[in-house]
C-alpha cells in the first residue's frame, strides 16, 4: 500500500496542479454552457437557435484543428496556454455582459477556439510531468475529476443563474479560466518552443488536421475507426434522452436533473479503473468492452420502464465512457512521437466534433422515423455491430511497430 501510494501520479505536484486547473476549468464550460441555454430558453428562443449556439461551439474546433495542434507542438507551451486562456476570459466577459444573440454566437466560438487550443497542450505535457510510463493512471485520474466537477460546474451555472442573473454567473466562470491560468504560470516544467522546419507547410498542410501518426499505428487506427461511426450511432441519442426520460419512462424534472450525476458517477469509476491499466493491448480491449457496455445499456434504456432501471443504465453508461476515453487517452499519447502529440491530439478533438455534429442530425432524424423508444433500441444493437468488426479486427492486429518518442526537453521554470 505504501508502495502504491509513492508511486502515485497524484504526489507529482505538477500533475495536481494541471489536473485540478483543468477540472475547475471543465466546470467553468459547463456553467457557460448551461446558462446560455437557460437564457436563450427565458427569451423565448427556439430549437434553431438552440442548435445554431452548439453549432457555434463545436464549428470552431473542426475549422481550427490543423493550426491548433500545430502551435501545441512548436510554440512554447506556457505561452499557448496564456493565449487560450485569454480567449477564454475574454468570451466570458463578453457574456457577461448579456449581449445579442449574434454576439453570444461568436463569444461561444472564442470560448471554443480557446479550449480547444489547451487541449492539445495537455496531451503534451502529461508524459512530461509523469513519466511516459505513468501516462495511463495520469489520464484516468484526471478524467476521473473532470467527470466529478463537470457536473457541478453545470449545476452551480443554474443556481447561480437564478440567484445573481446570466452576468454574475458568467464572472464566476471567467474565474475558473483564470484559476488555470495561475496554474500554467506556477507549472515549473514546460515544453519548449521546437526550432522552425526547415521547409514550412503549406497551406492546406497548416489547415488540415494530420492524423497521419495515428494511420502509421494500426492499433490506434483501428480503435479510432470504430470510435467515430460510434459516436456518430450513439451520441445522437443526447437529442432523444429528454424525451424518452420525461415522456416514456416517466422522469421527474428534478430526477431528470440529477440524471447527469448518475452518469458521472459511473464515469469517475470506468475512468479510474482505466488508469489502473498498464498493457497497450489490455487498453484498448477495455476501451472496447467500456464502449460495448455502453452501447448494451443505450439499447436497453429503450425498453426501460422505471425509475431505477434509467438511473442504473446511465451509471452503466458512464462507466463504459469513463473506461473507453481513459484508455484511448492514454493509447494515443504513449503511442504517438512527442514531437506530434499536440497535432494528433487536435486532430482527434476535430474528428470527434465532427462525428458528434453528425450525431445530432441523425439522432433527431431517427426519432422521427422510428419514435425515440426504437431509436434507442436501433442504435445499440448498431453499435454493438459495430464493435463486434472492431474486437473481430482487433484480434489480428499488432501491437508492435510503435513509433519511437523523441524525447522531450523540459524547460524549467523557476519554483514558485
Amino acid at each position: 500500500m505504501k508502495q502504491t501510494l509513492h508511486d502515485s501520479v497524484w504526489r507529482v505536484r505538477d500533475f495536481r496542479r494541471l489536473a485540478v486547473g483543468r477540472s475547475v476549468a471543465a466546470a467553468g464550460a459547463g456553467m457557460v454552457l448551461i446558462v446560455q441555454l437557460l437564457r436563450l430558453t427565458a427569451q423565448g428562443a427556439g430549437s434553431g437557435r438552440i442548435m445554431v449556439l452548439l453549432l457555434a461551439e463545436v464549428v470552431p474546433v473542426i475549422l481550427c484543428a490543423g493550426p491548433i495542434g500545430r502551435a501545441a507542438d512548436h510554440r512554447d507551451s506556457q505561452g499557448v496556454l496564456m493565449v487560450g486562456i485569454a480567449a477564454e476570459v475574454a468570451a466570458c466577459l463578453v457574456l457577461a455582459t448579456s449581449p445579442g444573440f449574434a454576439l453570444t454566437c461568436a463569444a461561444i466560438a472564442l470560448l471554443s477556439v480557446g479550449t480547444s487550443l489547451i487541449a492539445p497542450v495537455w496531451s503534451v505535457l502529461v508524459p512530461m510531468v509523469v513519466g511516459e510510463d505513468r501516462v495511463g493512471a495520469a489520464v484516468g485520474g484526471q478524467q476521473a475529476l473532470t467527470a466529478a466537477l463537470a457536473p457541478l460546474g453545470a449545476g452551480a451555472g443554474g443556481v447561480l443563474y437564478s440567484a445573481v442573473g446570466g452576468g454574475g454567473a458568467m464572472l464566476v466562470a471567467a474565474g475558473c479560466y483564470l484559476y488555470l491560468a495561475v496554474v500554467a504560470l506556477r507549472l515549473k516544467v514546460r515544453r519548449r518552443a521546437l526550432a522552425a522546419e526547415a521547409t514550412g507547410p503549406g497551406l492546406r498542410q497548416l489547415l488540415m488536421p494530420d492524423l497521419g501518426a495515428v494511420r502509421r499505428d494500426r492499433l490506434l487506427w483501428c480503435l479510432l475507426s470504430c470510435m467515430v461511426p460510434l459516436v456518430v450511432v450513439l451520441q445522437g441519442l443526447n437529442v432523444l434522452e429528454v424525451s424518452l426520460a420525461r415522456h416514456d419512462i416517466g422522469v421527474s424534472a428534478a430526477q431528470f436533473g440529477c440524471s447527469e450525476i448518475a452518469a458521472g458517477v459511473g464515469t469517475v469509476a470506468g475512468a479510474a479503473l482505466a488508469g489502473r491499466i498498464a498493457r497497450d493491448r489490455t487498453r484498448a480491449w477495455a476501451m472496447l468492452t467500456g464502449l460495448s457496455a455502453a452501447a448494451a445499456a443505450l439499447g436497453v434504456l429503450g425498453v426501460a420502464t422505471t425509475v431505477i432501471a434509467y438511473f442504473g443504465l446511465l451509471v452503466v453508461v458512464g462507466a463504459g465512457v469513463g473506461i473507453s476515453n481513459a484508455s484511448f487517452g492514454a493509447l494515443f499519447i504513449t503511442r504517438t512521437p512527442s514531437a506530434q502529440r499536440g497535432r494528433v491530439s487536435a486532430a482527434v478533438n476535430g474528428l470527434m466534433q465532427t462525428s458528434s455534429t453528425a450525431a445530432i442530425a441523425l439522432g433527431g432524424l431517427l426519432g422521427v422515423l422510428l419514435g425515440v423508444r426504437p431509436a434507442f433500441v436501433v442504435s445499440g444493437v448498431a453499435g454493438l455491430a459495430v464493435l463486434a468488426a472492431g474486437a473481430a479486427v482487433l484480434a489480428r492486429t499488432s501491437t508492435e511497430h510503435v513509433p519511437e518518442p523523441v524525447a522531450d526537453t523540459p524547460l524549467p521554470v523557476p519554483a514558485p
